[in-house]
């Protein structure tokens, strides 16, 4: 399968990095969860080696990501210092995932003002429980722990980050 095949419509936004998680999530069905770099990745060349190393082949490839495996999650996110940024007193407790991911952003930019996130839109059947589980937040943690956190328990969730066309970024929430 070639990773890097963009002749789906829905594929020509982004770079080579989203278009291979693109792939990954609808074509293998590989819940993983993704922040898109502020710099491009132009070509990746996939290996075929498991999850754990296709993603040591991607930051390999790509050196300005790394990946985690954060409560057996895969997130693959930039290596800039901002999402390892520790963010305490988040109270968010028991609440509907895209509500509570709402609150987390505006939590988080009242904290950090200079973080540019805006809040998860609905996409789709707003009754769905990517948007309507119910999700506890730690009260202290990194911005990628607490990410990590809004997936609830089912371990079909994924969230993304990527830049809007306004400049800003935009946390998505999606199912595998």
């Amino acid at each position: 399968m070639d990773m890097n095949d963009t002749d789906q419509p829905h594929d020509r936004a982004g770079d080579a990095m989203s278009h291979f998680v693109r792939r990954l999530r609808e074509i293998q069905h590989v819940p993983v969860n993704f922040i898109q770099a502020d710099e491009q990745v132009e070509v990746l060349e996939p290996v075929d080696d498991g999850i754990e190393g296709m993603l040591d082949a991607l930051i390999t490839q790509a050196p300005i990501y790394r990946w985690s495996n954060l409560n057996g999650r895969y997130v693959l996110y930039p290596r800039d210092a901002v999402w390892d940024t520790q963010i305490s007193g988040i109270q968010i407790t028991d609440v509907p995932r895209l509500e509570a991911g709402s609150e987390f952003v505006t939590q988080v930019r009242s904290r950090l003002p200079e973080f540019d996130l805006s809040e998860p839109p609905m996409l789709g059947d707003p009754r769905s429980p990517v948007y309507t589980q119910p999700v506890s937040l730690p009260a202290s943690g990194s911005l990628v722990q607490h990410l990590v956190a809004l997936l609830g328990v089912d371990p079909q969730i994924i969230f993304t980050i990527e830049p809007s066309p306004f400049g800003d970024r935009v946390l998505h929430f999606g199912q595998v």
